[in-house]
């Protein structure tokens, strides 16, 4: 991926493209195993100095892609890892749910371990609406209540950079079409 795609400060978060690249890769590789239909490609980086925790999501229309996990022998939901570690780079395909005509819509929330600050991702990909995103950053206290509004922010960038908070995000559609792809960084 050409860094220019991102706003001058990603240069400043000090990403690593290879990782980057590779998590987009996969995250295609995903799109071409689930085949047609809406869905929406998430790669989340996380450039802060914490591991962050992932505690929470909620899906207003689709589903988890479904992989087949050869070593179990058996399907399984791809919901994002237990922990995100610094400077790790994940990879998630969220799709529309089957025989519906529905999009891809909801949210995830993640914990700084540390300071226990919360950051909160959106994206809305519906059938026959714009797509657009969110990223909110909250306090340990705080529980989203208007899941559905944070994915519907009109808008293809956004920036969490609160007074207040240690940990800062930036989301950007890459990729705007039936299958966008988002990228979350999450940074200090």
């Amino acid at each position: 991926m050409d860094s220019q795609i991102l706003r001058p400060s990603a240069q400043l978060w000090k990403l690593d493209l290879d990782k980057l690249n590779k998590g987009i890769i996969e995250v295609n590789e995903k799109k071409d195993l689930y085949g047609f239909g809406t869905s929406t490609k998430i790669v989340i980086y996380n450039a802060t100095k914490d591991p962050l925790e992932f505690f929470e999501w909620r899906s207003t229309s689709g589903q988890w892609f479904v992989m087949w996990d050869e070593q179990k022998k058996a399907y399984h939901y791809q919901i994002p890892p237990d922990i995100i570690e610094p400077e790790q780079c994940v990879n998630l395909l969220h799709v529309k749910k089957n025989w519906t005509l529905s999009g891809s819509i909801g949210h995830a929330g993640f914990r700084n371990r540390k300071t226990c600050e919360k950051i909160y991702i959106g994206w809305s990909s519906p059938l026959l609406a714009p797509n657009s995103l969110g990223i909110k950053t909250v306090e340990k206290d705080f529980y989203l209540k208007d899941y559905e509004k944070l994915g519907e922010q009109e808008s293809d960038e956004q920036t969490a950079d609160e007074d207040g908070f240690k940990m800062k995000g930036y989301a950007k559609i890459l990729h705007n079409d039936t299958t966008p792809l988002i990228l979350f960084v999450f940074h200090e």
